[in-house]
Protein backbone atom coordinates (compact mmCIF):
# COMPACT_ATOMS: atom_id res chain seq x y z
CA UNK A 1 0.00 0.00 0.00
CA UNK A 2 1.04 3.29 -1.07
CA UNK A 3 0.53 4.60 2.00
CA UNK A 4 3.38 2.25 3.98
CA UNK A 5 5.85 4.24 2.21
CA UNK A 6 5.31 7.07 4.33
CA UNK A 7 5.77 5.63 8.02
CA UNK A 8 8.97 5.52 8.50
CA UNK A 9 11.50 2.57 9.35
CA UNK A 10 14.53 4.21 9.41
CA UNK A 11 15.83 7.37 10.48
CA UNK A 12 19.60 8.29 9.81
CA UNK A 13 19.36 11.96 12.18
CA UNK A 14 21.93 13.79 9.50
CA UNK A 15 21.92 15.41 6.62
CA UNK A 16 21.21 14.02 3.26
CA UNK A 17 25.39 14.33 2.32
CA UNK A 18 26.04 12.03 5.22
CA UNK A 19 23.79 8.81 4.19
CA UNK A 20 25.89 6.39 3.33
CA UNK A 21 24.99 5.11 0.02
CA UNK A 22 26.78 1.94 0.38
CA UNK A 23 24.09 1.39 3.00
CA UNK A 24 21.10 2.29 0.76
CA UNK A 25 22.61 -0.36 -1.73
CA UNK A 26 23.00 -3.29 0.68
CA UNK A 27 19.28 -2.95 1.88
CA UNK A 28 18.25 -3.38 -1.93
CA UNK A 29 17.12 0.27 -2.98
CA UNK A 30 16.52 1.15 -6.30
CA UNK A 31 14.50 4.68 -6.34
CA UNK A 32 15.37 7.17 -4.16
CA UNK A 33 12.47 9.68 -3.63
CA UNK A 34 13.68 12.90 -2.03
CA UNK A 35 12.19 15.73 -0.48
CA UNK A 36 13.83 19.27 -1.61
CA UNK A 37 13.23 22.23 1.07
CA UNK A 38 15.34 21.21 4.32
CA UNK A 39 16.61 18.35 2.54
CA UNK A 40 18.70 19.59 -0.46
CA UNK A 41 18.36 23.08 0.12
CA UNK A 42 17.74 24.82 3.42
CA UNK A 43 15.10 27.05 4.43
CA UNK A 44 14.53 29.19 1.09
CA UNK A 45 18.22 29.25 -0.01
CA UNK A 46 18.18 28.31 -4.05
CA UNK A 47 22.19 26.98 -3.71
CA UNK A 48 22.67 23.57 -3.46
CA UNK A 49 25.92 22.85 -0.88
CA UNK A 50 28.73 21.18 -2.48
CA UNK A 51 28.07 17.96 -0.61
CA UNK A 52 24.75 17.59 -1.72
CA UNK A 53 25.39 17.82 -5.21
CA UNK A 54 28.18 15.38 -4.55
CA UNK A 55 26.26 12.75 -2.53
CA UNK A 56 23.50 12.94 -5.44
CA UNK A 57 26.38 12.43 -8.26
CA UNK A 58 27.47 9.53 -6.45
CA UNK A 59 24.14 8.52 -5.63
CA UNK A 60 22.84 9.01 -9.49
CA UNK A 61 25.30 5.64 -10.55
CA UNK A 62 23.56 3.22 -8.03
CA UNK A 63 20.08 4.42 -8.02
CA UNK A 64 17.13 6.30 -10.10
CA UNK A 65 16.50 9.41 -7.89
CA UNK A 66 13.14 11.56 -8.11
CA UNK A 67 12.61 14.92 -6.44
CA UNK A 68 9.14 14.99 -4.72
CA UNK A 69 8.22 18.48 -2.94
CA UNK A 70 5.22 20.09 -1.39
CA UNK A 71 6.62 23.38 -2.31
CA UNK A 72 4.24 24.99 -4.79
CA UNK A 73 6.79 26.90 -7.16
CA UNK A 74 7.23 24.77 -10.74
CA UNK A 75 9.88 27.25 -11.00
CA UNK A 76 12.08 26.94 -7.88
CA UNK A 77 11.61 22.86 -7.66
CA UNK A 78 12.35 22.71 -11.75
CA UNK A 79 15.65 24.97 -11.01
CA UNK A 80 16.87 22.57 -8.51
CA UNK A 81 15.65 19.76 -10.95
CA UNK A 82 17.64 20.80 -13.71
CA UNK A 83 20.67 21.55 -11.48
CA UNK A 84 21.09 18.39 -10.30
CA UNK A 85 19.66 16.54 -13.82
CA UNK A 86 16.73 15.00 -11.92
CA UNK A 87 12.87 14.08 -12.53
CA UNK A 88 10.77 16.22 -9.88
CA UNK A 89 7.49 16.65 -8.68
CA UNK A 90 6.04 19.61 -7.21
CA UNK A 91 2.57 20.66 -5.05
CA UNK A 92 3.37 17.57 -4.03
CA UNK A 93 0.82 17.69 -0.59
CA UNK A 94 2.45 14.95 0.69
CA UNK A 95 1.42 13.15 2.97
CA UNK A 96 -1.54 12.69 0.46
CA UNK A 97 -0.64 9.95 -1.82
CA UNK A 98 -1.96 10.98 -5.07
CA UNK A 99 0.59 12.56 -6.50
CA UNK A 100 2.82 9.79 -4.75
CA UNK A 101 1.18 7.27 -6.74
CA UNK A 102 1.12 8.94 -9.90
CA UNK A 103 4.82 9.03 -9.31
CA UNK A 104 4.98 5.41 -8.70
CA UNK A 105 3.42 3.97 -11.41
CA UNK A 106 6.08 5.12 -13.84
CA UNK A 107 8.61 2.71 -12.04
CA UNK A 108 8.00 -0.41 -11.47
CA UNK A 109 10.21 -1.25 -8.30
CA UNK A 110 8.63 -3.31 -5.26
CA UNK A 111 8.22 -0.71 -2.64
CA UNK A 112 10.61 -2.60 -0.56
CA UNK A 113 13.39 -1.08 -3.04
CA UNK A 114 11.77 2.45 -2.95
CA UNK A 115 13.39 4.87 -0.40
CA UNK A 116 11.67 8.01 0.72
CA UNK A 117 14.32 10.84 1.73
CA UNK A 118 13.08 14.33 3.69
CA UNK A 119 13.27 16.10 6.53
CA UNK A 120 10.29 15.53 8.11
CA UNK A 121 8.22 12.48 8.84
CA UNK A 122 4.88 13.35 6.96
CA UNK A 123 5.87 15.70 5.15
Amino acid sequence: MIRDLLDPNWEAETVISQIPIDNLKLLGMKLLIIDVDGTLLSGRDINIHKSVYQWIREAKKVFQIHLLSNNPSYKRISKVAKRLDLDFTFAAAKPRTKKLATLLSKYSYDYSKIALIGDRIFT
